[in-house]
């Protein structure tokens, strides 16, 4: 059976999915769909007749008891029960109107949501509601664990070429999602370059494609597309609504050294300026944008390195004395690279730029500095005693400080060089981050000890060829509480496991590396997660010869533009529909794609406490149980038929699907004769009910069941914490029961 529901998603108009769903893409449909239901007709059966008796039963009969049911009851366990007008039980009670029953208990939905980080932290997205749902103490939720299967992903689809600026089809930046036009469908946002590629000028376009299908989603015509509007296509841009309006902007290096933001549509928005309104240009390339409301006023600043500007892209703070969050490459002096970060080291609920050695306020006064060297940060607190340790990898090394003051606690060499930017994640699944960082041509993981203040290697795997300052991410794809790594070389993505460091699997990605790295997101609200990564085959100008430099094996070969992958069976964990930035922390970030105006802290109670990680949110393993009960109406049919009456409940965490298959049978399970079926038509959220009905050829003293979620084949689309509840069988079925 597939799996029925996870993290939180928005519910979208879709065409009506017919009959059973047979794989998690028709899931994803049917739930998007809002459910439009078929059925089946009548079954067979021998004829009856009435026996004369001068009563019977008015309502309907129940159970093997063949209890007869009053018009204003319902059949629930073989028990007659007063009808819950709004659908919605827990157990013998009826919950209120609006009110959901969750871990038994009857749960009033708070605000809306499209996942599990638009709520607070003790609330999950509901996805059939669309809102969120307070967590049950102490109760234990309807869960499933996916089964564990062998990494083998498959294209979902690829962007190579386009009508529009066809000489630029080699992607270079990593590839960022979130729903820009609101239809539901997130996009895909990245760069693309000639062949060109050189170390000092790289000048490319923004695209925009489908989440689902990859098509391109902006015309020849907009301003993105114009020779001024060029961007440096080797820059990480970032997506944020900055200006609060609803719409969200990309922000990346233009190619004239100014920042510059482009809007949905790809227009253009504006370029970084001076405060008196002269352009303000930037030297550094190969870096990445991170973006948030750093002062809570509901609009989001900015950052380049250790330069702020707001969201109108004015500076607001210069570039700083100390740090900007970056090295140089192969130590020839000057910033190659910056990746600085944004987060409140202080506690007072206003952020700060934090930088390999400095943390900057928003308007550019230190809140603290040291004299170690720069570097890539990243942040997580690895004591649990909700204070976070900053993390800076420099060119040689792995550094640990104290996040509120900068102060050294533990450095260990990396052994190799060019580390990029830092991955903290529990990669083992022991309750503690570790922290992963890819320098040279290897991986290595390692593990802080806070008491004793020591950082030790865990593992190292090599990789192909690598060029230096990789970015690398991580996905629990399993739900298994230990993180898969995803790490992306000259020759390849590689799926690394986070416990030991084995290679799961490799997909060829040719690459004239800088700071790219795999983003992991629901790109088309399959319900699973997608990886997506970019991939070019020239440099300088000409085709590169990746086949040898790679040496790559039989079917595999260099290629350019961007790739999705996904699992065949939509096995992978569910996840976000967004990845907005390269110094993503989730946290940082609404579905929506607007700006928290007070960040939860990412290593917080409300925090996942990690750093470029993506994350399928609370309640992501919460399931539907669907469990049927049996009655039978013979009033308006005999004495030549009988109305099969299925009513169809979820006792589960999270919405079921429509389009759910409910079977019926004469006689007793599992051996009965095959009916007919019918099909659920609307999501049943958890504690509501929809009856499905089937008329039958009458025939006295007849035993009956149903079986919900399973095809005369014996098969079912959803995955259900509880697999042995979903039939229900009725007896003393006839119309010799029923009234004159």
């Amino acid at each position: 059976m597939r799996h029925s529901i996870a993290l939180g998603l928005v519910i979208v108009a879709a065409e009506a999915v017919l009959g059973a769903c047979s794989s998690n893409k028709d899931l994803g449909d049917a739930f998007n769909a809002g459910g439009t239901g078929a059925s089946a007709g009548s079954g067979g059966g021998d004829a009856s007749t009435d026996d004369g008796s001068a009563s019977g039963c008015f309502g309907v009969l129940c159970g093997d008891q063949s209890l007869c049911c009053s018009a204003d009851q319902e059949c629930v366990a073989g028990s007659c029960l007063a009808a819950c007008q709004n659908g919605v039980r827990c157990g013998t009670t009826c919950c209120g109107n609006g009110d959901l029953c969750v871990a038994a208990t009857c749960v009033t939905p708070t605000t809306g949501c499209a996942d599990s980080v638009d709520c607070a932290p003790k609330e999950f997205c509901e996805p059939g509601a669309g809102k969120c749902v307070p967590e049950v103490p102490g109760a234990q939720q309807c869960t499933y664990q996916r089964p564990v299967k062998p990494f083998a992903p498959v294209l979902k689809w690829s962007w190579e070429s386009s009508t529009i600026q066809p000489n630029y089809d080699q992607a270079i930046s990593a590839p960022l999602v979130a729903d820009l036009d609101k239809d539901g469908t997130p996009d895909v946002v990245f760069t693309t370059t000639t062949g060109s590629m050189s170390t000092s000028s790289t000048p490319g376009f923004v695209r925009v494609v489908d989440g689902k299908t990859g098509s391109e989603k902006w015309p020849a015509n907009v301003a993105a597309y114009l020779t001024e509007n060029q961007v440096q296509a080797i820059f990480a841009p970032a997506l944020a609504d900055l200006d609060g309006d609803g719409s969200i902007e990309i922000v990346t290096m233009g190619n004239d050294s100014r920042l510059i933001a482009f809007g949905p549509d790809g227009s253009l928005r504006w370029k970084s300026t001076k405060p008196g309104g002269a352009a303000h240009t930037m030297s550094s390339w190969g870096s990445s944008i991170s973006i948030a409301d750093m002062d809570g006023d509901g609009h989001g600043e900015v950052v380049m390195g250790a330069s702020i500007f707001d969201y109108q892209g004015v500076l607001v703070s210069g570039s700083g004395q100390h740090g900007a969050g970056g090295l140089d490459y192969a130590g020839k002096g000057s910033l190659h690279s910056s990746s600085s970060i944004i987060v409140d080291v202080d506690g007072d609920a206003k952020q700060e730029v934090v930088t390999g050695n400095t943390a900057y306020r928003m308007d550019g006064t230190t809140v603290w500095t040291n004299t170690n060297g720069d570097g890539f940060p990243g942040v997580a607190d690895f004591d649990h005693d909700g204070n976070a340790e900053l993390v800076v990898v420099t060119r040689t090394s792995v550094r640990v400080h104290d996040l509120a003051t900068g102060v050294l606690r533990v450095e260990t060499p990396l052994g190799l060089s060019e580390g990029g930017p830092p991955v903290i994640a529990d990669f083992d699944g022991d309750g503690t981050p570790e922290i992963g960082v890819q320098p040279g041509c290897a991986f290595l993981t390692f593990e802080y000890d806070a008491s004793q203040k020591t950082l030790t290697k865990s593992w190292e795997t090599a990789l192909k060829s690598c060029s230096g300052f990789f970015v690398a991410t991580a996905f629990d794809f399993e739900g298994d509480g230990a993180v898969e790594i995803l790490a992306h070389d000259d020759c390849y993505v590689s799926l690394l496991s986070g416990k030991t460091g084995t290679v799961l699997t490799q997909l060829p990605a040719s690459h004239a590396t800088w700071t790219e790295f795999v983003s992991v997101a629901d790109v088309d609200g399959d319900l699973s997660a997608d990886l997506l990564f970019s991939a070019n085959d020239e440099f300088g100008g000409a085709p590169y010869n990746y086949a040898s430099y790679c040496a790559y094996k039989s079917g595999e070969t260099a290629r350019h533009g961007v790739y999705v992958y996904s699992d065949p069976d939509g096995a992978w964990m569910p996840t976000r529909r967004i990845w907005n930035q390269q110094p993503y922390h989730i946290t940082n970030i609404k579905s929506d794609g607007s700006l928290p105006k007070v960040e939860t802290p990412s290593f917080g109670p409300g925090g996942y406490n990690d750093y470029r990680v993506s994350a399928q949110g609370k309640g992501a393993v919460n399931a539907a149980d669907l469990v049927v009960n049996l009655s039978a109406s013979l009033v308006k049919f005999c004495p030549a038929e009988v109305e099969m009456v299925a009513t169809v409940q979820n006792q589960g965490s999270v919405s079921a699907p429509a389009n759910v298959e409910v079977s019926f049978y004469a006689g007793k399970p599992p051996s009965g004769t095959y009916l007919g079926h019918a099909f659920t038509t609307q999501i049943l959220s958890p504690g509501k009910s929809e009856q499905v009905k089937l008329t039958v050829t009458a025939k006295n003293d007849q035993a009956y069941y149903v079986v919900v979620d399973a095809s005369s084949a014996g098969t079912g689309i959803v995955d259900e914490c509880v697999e042995t509840n979903n039939t229900a069988t009725i007896a003393g079925v006839g119309c010799n029961k029923a009234p004159h």
